[in-house]
């Protein structure tokens, strides 16, 4: 590995944590990740890097670029096992005609990246996170031994694996549900007037579950806010919901921040430090919560492709047990997800500390995903 190696290894999509490891090795197969893990020191599994607060990251340590392990093993109608290293991109394009139960927005992180993590998305509502949709899994332990495991097969490795953030181990493979995909999406934008217009939307369309799709979205606009609402109907071609409609192939749909992302380069401010900020408030405290965030938050402060997402999920298809949220039959992610110059930097972390006070005291929970508190470590 050279240096260009090292360097990536100390960065991730946050641009804000730097730690240099001792070694990169990028595993071949399943006896070179033992290997590694037989060397002594800590060890590091890292995807395409794209977390924002250095949880891929390894001081002294080792990482292991799991990018290089990412074959399809097998397809059929209810399952699909891959290696830890496809993205989900890669999963849909092996699956023609179906789909993972659960996507997130962007495509281009790795199964075992996102299995570590939990992995929400707008049909979460319906299917729980992408954790709860797993059928198996193949794991290294950190002595160095490899285990098959289900529900059923060496349970305790199963379920300490998933949502784990590699305490349990290196995810190696995974066999995960998939079910028929909707040949076509029509792609609903409503502007709600108020952020609890937006929020009592969104509980109306989770609770009729009648779209598979549903996310609010709230942005800058010229004179304040913009509170959106976005649905997904599939295989539908019902109008009465209204807003602006798109029709999309299901795989366009499910990519749709391929383009965002080509913009974002083309700027450069993919390169520029991500302070995300991720949390679970409870149903109950949400709406307060999320007003005083509005009111204290400026468009300007947001920036120009920042925005702020909120996911409302039940919780009963919730069955990770690492996977922490309040305790209430719905929850909401709120997602804080903006750019920074090196200037805004230092506030908006500091700020980014600040509602994540707010929110474990509103009994919301962190997920970890995003820039940490600092006064707290990595997971």
């Amino acid at each position: 590995m050279g240096i260009e190696d090292f360097a990536a290894a100390a960065d991730d999509f946050g641009h804000i944590v730097h730690r240099l490891p001792s070694a990169v090795i990028k595993p071949a197969d399943t006896a070179d990740v033992i290997a590694a893990l037989k060397l002594g020191l800590p060890v590091v599994a890292r995807g395409h890097g794209h977390t924002t607060g250095g949880q891929a990251q390894s001081a002294g340590g080792i990482v292991l670029d799991m990018t290089g392990m990412a074959t399809v093993h097998d397809v059929a109608d209810d399952r699909i096992t891959v290696d830890a290293g496809c993205t989900w991109r890669s999963v849909l394009a092996a699956a023609p005609g179906r789909t993972p139960p659960v996507l997130t927005d962007y495509l281009a992180v790795t199964v075992g990246g996102t299995l570590s993590a939990g992995g929400i998305g707008g049909t979460s509502h319906r299917y729980g996170v992408q954790t709860d949709n797993v059928l198996a899994l193949n794991v290294v332990r950190h002595d160095g031994t490899e285990v098959a495991c289900s529900p059923t097969v060496e349970p305790d490795v199963f379920h300490q694996a998933l949502a784990g953030y590699g305490k349990a181990g290196i995810i190696m493979r995974a066999t995960l549900r998939l079910i028929p995909a909707p040949a076509m999406v029509r792609r609903h934008v409503l502007h709600c007037p108020t952020a609890a217009a937006r929020a009592a939307d969104q509980r109306k369309l989770i609770a009729a579950n009648e779209f598979a799709h549903v996310q609010g979205q709230i942005i800058a606009g010229e004179d304040g806010w913009l509170h959106l609402l976005e649905v997904g109907a599939y295989d539908s071609d019902d109008d009465t919901l209204g807003g602006e409609t798109t029709d999309l192939s299901y795989v366009e749909f499910a990519d749709r921040l391929a383009d965002g992302e080509a913009f974002l380069r083309q700027t450069g401010e993919w390169l520029h430090p991500h302070p995300w900020w991720n949390a679970f408030l409870p149903d109950s405290t949400v709406d307060d919560f999320m007003a005083r965030l509005l009111d204290n938050l400026t468009p300007a402060a947001l920036g120009p492709s920042g925005l702020v997402l909120t996911y409302p999920i039940h919780t009963a298809p919730l069955h990770t047990p690492q996977f922490l949220v309040p305790s209430e039959p719905v929850v909401w992610l709120v997602a804080l997800l903006r750019t920074a110059t090196q200037e805004e930097l230092t506030n908006m972390l500091a700020d980014n500390d600040y509602w994540y006070d707010e929110a474990i005291s509103a009994g919301g929970t962190i997920y970890p995903i995003g820039t940490l508190p600092t006064a707290r470590p990595a997971p």
